[in-house]
């Protein structure tokens, strides 16, 4: 007798379950402002699986709302969606939904989910800020500082990479250990750049290739070459190029341990070696000059003729940069001759002949003139203020001690300190406060690619003002407001606004895709003008 009074109830309520469902969607769909044909298809098609209690694929379209505000969420009702759209939802083992019914959702979801991207990309743009990666961070102070020698992106963690790209800004992070390294970085840029070594008078010096004892032989064979090179008078001729587990043909280290631009010159000519014999060669050749570092210098094709030819070029040379010719277009494996027979066996195969290195220098810039004693790096941080020596009766206290890496310091992303011998030398200004005020803000509307606002320069000039407050010497406070520029995200990161950009952020992003450094004078000047949005302008 109890029976129906069971049933009954339960029967009421198996039969009310769509409709509860139906009320608890709509609930939660009107909260998440979505149409009615869209909460109407979801409830047919999905909440059977997407329910509260076991939600497939952890998706509880009872509880989820639409929330413009969040990225997360608006992607995840882009995905429903898009997986709608494509037929992966519903799975194939339920009822599909027709075409009308599915367009039908598929335009009242997409109405809303619109909006909100289009709302979101207004406010905040598409991606995340992006800052400068290592080789970019290098390449912007090369040319910030007109100082093509620096060598920075080794001192700065490596950044991660998105298909092959390491500059894709969703996939960045900063640190303080990234912060550190760039403020390392920083300080080694300025103290490279600003070249307060005394001035040396450029020289000359005129080297024979074969004074080296592995090109020109040794012992008996003094003179006549070694088992890669053969002698035929002035001319050391490169039989092969050594490979990487060997030693590289080379000079003695001709850079005074001055850095500096040095103009080099070097004789060859491309040769058939045949049996002592300079012949015409059989095919052209390239060679290039490179650094004990593995910094190339120059690459060029070799001159031919009977005299050859000399490649002239300019370069900045490191302390103790010794010179490298690579030749390039010869084959690294030794031949079988070469290797089974002794110096004075016949021999036939292409070569290079070298007969001399001339080195001329070091010189303050590129142009090469013994007149320009002022380095255009100095320039760039200091203008025309003069250099002299600190003394104890300076006006100013001890400048700072200098930090300069080596070679192999710089690869690990190490600091070697470097104190000027026998005494300090420093900048000299009759205007301290003035001078820092003029140099900085010409130095951080270049650094920050665009007018600096008054703000942002007050910031950076601060550093300066408290530093010669307490006395310390000129370019000591013009290091600290240089390097708080340096690590500044106006610096460190493109500072573009959602929508249309503006001249001076088009700009760098044209740069930095064409040639990925800062934007170059003429670029600078376009956008100064506003010329950069005028499509005439680019033909």
């Amino acid at each position: 007798m109890k029976l129906p009074s069971i049933v009954t109830p339960v029967a009421v309520l198996l039969n009310s379950i769509p409709l509860l469902v139906a009320i608890a969607l709509h609930s939660v769909a009107r909260a998440a402002d979505l149409p009615p044909e869209a909460v109407a298809f979801l409830d047919r098609h999905c909440i059977d699986c997407h329910d509260d209690a076991k939600p497939k694929a952890d998706l509880d379209l009872y509880s989820l709302k639409l929330d413009p505000t969040d990225q997360k969420n608006l992607a995840l009702w882009t995905k429903i969606h898009d997986h709608a759209k494509s037929g992966k939802m519903p799975p194939e083992d339920e009822p599909r939904p027709g075409a009308e019914e599915l367009e039908t959702f598929l335009k009242a979801a997409a109405e809303p989910l619109l909006e909100a991207w289009q709302n979101k990309y207004a406010e905040n743009g598409r991606t995340p800020a992006r800052r400068l990666n290592p080789t970019e961070f290098e390449n912007t102070l090369r040319d910030l500082l007109a100082a093509p020698w620096l060598e920075l992106k080794a001192m700065l963690p490596p950044e991660p990479r998105v298909l092959g790209f390491d500059n894709v800004a969703s996939a960045q992070e900063i640190s303080y250990i990234q912060m550190s390294r760039f403020l390392e970085a920083a300080g080694v840029a300025i103290d490279n750049a600003m070249l307060l070594r005394p001035r040396v008078e450029p020289t000359s010096e005129r080297l024979d290739f074969g004074e080296k004892g592995r090109i020109y032989g040794k012992g008996d064979l003094k003179g006549k070459g070694s088992r890669e090179t053969r002698v035929v008078g002035d001319w050391v001729v490169l039989l092969r190029q050594p490979n990487e587990a060997q030693a590289p043909f080379h000079t003695e280290n001709h850079s005074k341990r001055e850095p500096g631009y040095y103009k080099i010159r070097v004789k060859c000519r491309a040769v058939h070696f045949h049996n002592g014999e300079l012949l015409p060669p059989t095919k052209g050749h390239v060679a290039s000059i490179n650094t004990g570092a593995k910094r190339v210098l120059a690459t060029f094709d070799v001159p031919e003729g009977p005299d050859g030819g000399v490649i002239e070029f300019v370069a900045w040379q490191h302390e103790n940069d010794s010179l490298q010719f690579y030749c390039a277009s010869l084959d690294d494996r030794l031949q079988p001759s070469l290797e089974k027979f002794g110096i004075d066996h016949p021999y036939s195969g292409d070569g290079i002949a070298v007969d001399y290195f001339e080195v001329e220098g070091p010189y303050a810039s590129e142009a090469c003139d013994p007149g320009d004693l002022t380095p255009p790096s100095y320039s760039r941080l200091f203008g025309d203020l003069p250099v002299k020596r600190w003394t104890p009766k300076s006006p100013c206290d001890q400048p700072d001690t200098l930090h300069l890496p080596d070679q192999t310091a710089n690869v690990h992303g190490l600091r070697d300190p470097f104190q000027l011998p026998p005494n300090m030398s420093m900048v000299v200004s009759e205007n301290p406060k003035e001078d820092a005020a003029r140099l900085l803000r010409e130095f951080m509307t270049g650094a920050y690619r665009r007018p600096v606002e008054d703000s942002e320069f007050q910031r950076c000039l601060a550093f300066a003002h408290e530093a010669l407050d307490e006395n310390a010497c000129f370019h000591d406070a013009m290091r600290l407001a240089y390097k708080a520029a340096l690590v500044s995200p106006d610096f460190l990161y493109f500072q573009e606004q959602p929508g249309t950009l503006d001249d001076h952020a088009l700009a760098s992003r044209l740069s930095y895709f064409l040639w990925r450094s800062m934007p170059d004078s003429e670029l600078r000047a376009l956008a100064d003008q506003g010329r950069l949005q005028d499509p005439a302008t680019y033909l």
